[in-house]
């Protein structure tokens, strides 16, 4: 996305979401297993937008969000696993058993 171009992140029904001038982007899941334990499911971003770095961001929106919330994350997403795995503070939302750095 090109600078000067309207970017928005929102958080609801267990996904997180990015739009471009309104138009949408892609999208984080991220379904509930218990109140304060969720799978980070999967990151999707279109076609038109690949390459852009827009997966990288969601994820790191998503990780401010898990902590903000106090969450535990089960990774399920191979994107999200390789982004945790290059941003060692990531795995702190994720329980003990699960980290590997």
């Amino acid at each position: 996305m090109k600078g000067g171009e309207f970017v928005k992140f929102v958080t609801e029904n267990n996904r997180l979401t990015v739009t471009n001038n309104g138009s949408w982007v892609g999208e984080l899941s991220f379904p509930a297993l218990s109140d304060q334990r969720v799978v980070l499911e999967r990151t999707f971003v279109a076609p038109i937008y690949q390459g852009q770095g827009i997966g990288s961001q969601l994820v790191a929106k998503f990780v401010e969000y898990a902590k903000h919330h106090h969450l535990t994350v089960k990774l399920m997403c191979p994107f999200a696993k390789q982004e945790f795995s290059r941003h060692p503070a990531y795995q702190e939302v994720l329980p003990v058993s699960d980290r590997w750095q």
